[in-house]
């Protein structure tokens, strides 16, 4: 076993901040918020991009789905949902040339999962929510030869504050068996995939009864019976949010980390067939925020991760993509973006041997976030950003008329109020991961505005009679 600690001093810079070498820059959108969590290239070359958005159908937040040729041209774009908060999170393509993808629903009284099958042209063949009496949230999908299996999180299970949650479906997406994975403290499901034994590896965070948590990489059986759990990280919060099979056998897994530096940094771990690590990689400087988000290997073994860097690019944070050779040697690492923060949350492999990466700008685009796409193939592009404003139905009923929260969209330091009768017992803002950012001590029917990131938040509320209101909020 090897333990490497790989820093990226500021003398170490020109690897970093070479050129760019991207075959075509573009954002898609309208003139709300929107992003795109996930990216699948297709077999004409083209690809197919997952996420939110703000800017048209029928909620506060819906799935985004669009079909882009080689060149970013938009082929066609589609929402789901209804009038609460929806996002998309993770996408596949199926060998009948439609996709599945997962996320999460609110209606208004809590999250579900979601679980959506469409046909090539992005048209609905079913629309399952699944979950329990809580909250639940899926975050990966794998399609199987008979059905569908889906991780995630759940805080309806019983096993504790959020649990690893694992859903077997059939092909129509009907639930045959879910399994709860986690602990007595808060844990995680970001990442799933199928082995070639039948079962699958999971990754995600397991909880500790200090509040921080570890990576947590499990494999189950083709039952979703545990066969064994590998825990790693160090003494505060770590994330594993994907994972990958190599080549050679074995697993990559990729997140973030708080353990290792003053500031969060790229977490990047190989672990052997029998989940063993082999070696783990904290990527950081000291001084500033990096995150991974999806971690994939290429036919020689060499590990990717995309996510952000604060460290370096244009300003704010930047597309970060990572390339790690089999021993966790650092061999490239561009960044792309603006002035204002971008981050990639996925990425896949073209033919030509580049690579198509997805995410959120806050740096381009027609509103105050739009979703980005990068194709890089090693050539050296220098032009501008493509900026395309989607003509996709804006909703009809305005944002802040349909839920009992004022104003809406709001600014940070700006008076919140709510609409109710009864007392305020509990008031927390959530992003859109469904994880707490915030809550007031002592909540009342006026709330201030904390200092938060633009985008869509979920305020949960508590009231009086045991009533809970979850409704979405822009903060601007």
């Amino acid at each position: 076993m090897r333990s490497l600690l790989l820093t990226i001093l500021a003398f170490g810079l020109s690897p970093f901040v070479s050129s760019a070498q991207i075959t075509w820059k573009r954002t898609y959108g309208g003139y709300g918020v929107d992003r795109a969590y996930s990216v699948r290239q297709l077999a004409d070359d083209g690809s197919i991009v997952l996420g939110s958005t703000g800017s048209f159908g029928a909620g506060g937040g819906d799935v985004y789905l669009f079909r882009i040729d080689n060149s970013g041209e938009r082929l066609w774009s589609r929402t789901f949902g209804g009038p609460g908060v929806d996002q998309g999170n993770s996408v596949r393509v199926l060998d009948d040339g439609g996709y599945v993808f997962v996320g999460s629903t609110d209606a208004g009284n809590g999250y579900d999962g979601s679980l959506v099958r469409t046909d090539d042209s992005g048209i609905a063949v079913f629309e399952k929510s699944i979950g329990t009496t809580d909250w639940d949230f899926l975050h990966d999908v794998q399609a199987l030869p008979d059905g569908f299996l889906a991780v995630g999180t759940s805080y309806g299970t019983g096993n504790g504050a959020g649990d690893i949650w694992l859903v077997r479906t059939d092909l129509n997406g009907d639930t045959l068996w879910t399994r709860s994975l986690g602990g007595a403290w808060s844990d995680e499901g970001r990442s799933v995939r199928a082995t070639p034994d039948g079962g699958a590896v999971l990754a995600g965070g397991i909880g500790r009864d200090d509040g921080d948590g570890d990576v947590v990489v499990i494999k189950v059986d083709a039952a979703g019976t545990e066969e064994w759990r590998t825990e790693l990280g160090g003494d505060s919060l770590d994330l594993a949010m994907s994972v990958a099979l190599l080549p050679g056998g074995g697993y990559a897994v990729g997140g973030w980390s708080d353990s290792y530096y003053p500031e969060r940094c790229m977490y990047v771990a190989k672990l052997d067939g029998q989940g063993q690590l082999e070696w783990e990689n904290p990527l950081s400087t000291a001084d500033a925020d990096w995150e991974g988000h999806e971690v994939g290997a290429d036919a020689s073994g060499n590990i990717l991760l995309a996510g952000f860097t604060k460290a370096y690019g244009a300003g704010g944070a930047d597309f970060y993509l990572l390339t790690l050779d089999t021993d966790g040697q650092y061999v490239n690492g561009p960044t792309y973006g603006g002035a204002g923060d971008d981050q990639a949350w996925s990425f896949d492999f073209c033919a030509d041997g580049g690579f198509i990466v997805a995410g959120g700008s806050e740096s381009f685009g027609p509103g105050n976030a739009a979703a980005l796409i990068i194709r890089t193939n090693g050539q050296p592009d220098n032009g501008p950003v493509i900026e395309e404003l989607d003509p996709l139905r804006v909703p009809n009923v305005p944002f802040q008329e349909r839920w009992p929260i004022h104003p809406n969209p709001v600014s940070p330091g700006q008076l919140l109020t709510i609409d109710v009768d009864v007392p305020v017992l509990h008031a927390e803002l959530l992003d859109m991961h469904g994880r707490p950012v915030h809550a007031w001590q002592r909540p009342t029917t006026s709330l201030v505005t904390p200092c938060l990131p633009s985008g869509v938040h979920v305020l949960r509320l508590q009231l009086g009679g045991g009533s809970i209101l979850s409704a979405p909020l822009l903060v601007r």
